[in-house]
């Protein structure tokens, strides 16, 4: 790891500090509070914001107590009659700890996320927060230990925003994975799934009204199943069984729900030669009659993260995961193809590590327009990741975030009326 210049990291820390100091529970608003509400176009869409968090690496060490910041980011991209410009960035708001997870609603009315938290007996604990961009204030809508440490993906807004859907155990004993819902109004937590789950990103069906989650048959070895639960009533219909398998992936429906893409590793999976796995397959799921193809090389770590909408055709965003002689971890590219697989094409290339993180989710990568990506990007120099935005053709690459030696987070994308 390269030592960043302790010039550099002052000069950050002053300016993160400046912008938006230290604050609890209640931030009223003032008047050097960002704005955040503007009646003019933003790339294709009207409001369109990139939210994202940054942690500070310095947590537990010198007596810093733990802070992490929500910035709000306007992107400006590059077009034919107009030079790159700096987006601009606002502190929406500061945390008291650590955020891991970051979802924005649908009406750009609330923020969920997932930040650290005290538990009654002193240890640390995850907890699932609600922001509200009106009243810039947030609350801990969970009881104590709530929100498993363990659990890896994020929270999802229902299409009207009125309820957010999550993943996380009845206790800190358990060790079964449960879905619950929370009222964004009441902050009202209950549970929706009691059966055992697994720790895969909940998604939505076209709907918005049913959620699909991975449970696995601890019957029979290699058996999962996907399973469709409606938000409102809890009732449940199975979708799809999968056979000789380790591990499923999130499901993404098509919009007349009547295929799934998702990726899936195969139980008679083996070792590549530099240590990685071998594959990781991408397959379509016909709901009617029960088949699945797959899409690509079949020999390749590929992983399926969103479908979105061209002018005339529907694609896939994968992140494809390549073995390089002499390195510790594999090169990460992000990639996209068609629904039937033909017209596979890399965005970005091997002069950095790219991603899209965080790992496989449920956060939404595209912008509700289409007219961008958001991904991260590891930087060469001081070796920390930095969030990128690109058009979904791989052009017009712009850095976010830009800021070295802070741990950046989840990120979403905001979209306020």
């Amino acid at each position: 790891m390269k030592k960043i210049p302790t010039f550099l990291l002052l000069a950050i820390l002053m300016l993160l500090t400046v912008a938006c100091p230290d604050s609890g529970v209640e931030e009223p608003a003032g008047d050097d509070d960002p704005v955040i509400a503007e009646d003019r176009p933003l790339w294709e869409s009207p409001g369109l914001r990139l939210i994202y968090t940054v942690n500070d690496p310095r947590a537990g060490t010198f007596g810093v107590d733990r802070i992490a910041r929500v910035l709000i980011a306007e992107p400006v991209i590059n077009t034919d009659d107009t030079d790159a410009e700096e987006p601009r960035r606002d502190v929406l708001f500061s945390f008291p700890g650590h955020i891991f997870h970051i979802s924005p609603s649908p009406a750009g009315t609330h923020v969920a996320f997932v930040g650290s938290a005290l538990g009654e007996t002193g240890e640390d604990e995850r907890h699932l927060f609600i922001y509200d961009l009106e009243s810039r204030s947030y609350r801990d809508v969970s009881s104590t230990g709530f929100y498993s440490r363990a659990v890896r993906t994020a929270p999802v807004f229902t299409p009207e925003g009125d309820q957010v859907v999550f993943l996380s155990r009845w206790s800190t004993e358990s060790g079964e994975f449960n879905i619950f819902r929370c009222e964004v109004e009441t902050g009202r937590i209950s549970g929706l799934y009691t059966e055992p789950v697994e720790d895969v990103p909940l998604t939505l069906m076209p709907d918005g009204r049913h959620c699909v989650s991975v449970i696995r048959d601890l019957t029979i070895l290699g058996v999962f199943y996907y399973q469709s639960i409606n938000i409102d009533t809890g009732d449940i219909d199975i979708l799809h069984r999968f056979e000789n398998v380790t591990k499923v992936g999130p499901a993404f429906v098509n919009d007349n729900a009547s295929r799934i893409y998702c990726d899936l590793k195969p139980l008679d999976d083996t070792a590549s030669p530099l240590g990685g796995v071998r594959s990781r397959l991408v397959v379509e799921l016909n709901l009617e009659d029960q088949t699945e193809t797959s899409l690509l090389d079949p020999n390749t770590v590929t992983y399926v993260y969103q479908i979105f909408s061209t002018a005339d055709e529907q694609r896939l965003v994968l992140r494809r995961q390549e073995d390089i002689s002499g390195e510790d971890t594999p090169m990460t590219r992000i990639a996209t193809c068609r629904l039937n697989g033909d017209d596979f094409q890399y965005l970005t290339d091997t002069s950095a590590r790219s991603y899209l993180l965080p790992p496989v989710s449920n956060i939404r990568h595209i912008s509700p327009d289409h007219s961008l990506i958001f991904f991260f990007r590891q930087d060469p120099v001081f070796e920390h990741e930095d969030i990128w935005v690109m058009r979904p053709d791989g052009s017009d690459e712009v850095n976010i975030s830009n800021t070295a030696g802070y741990a950046e987070g989840s990120a979403g994308w905001l979209v306020i009326q």
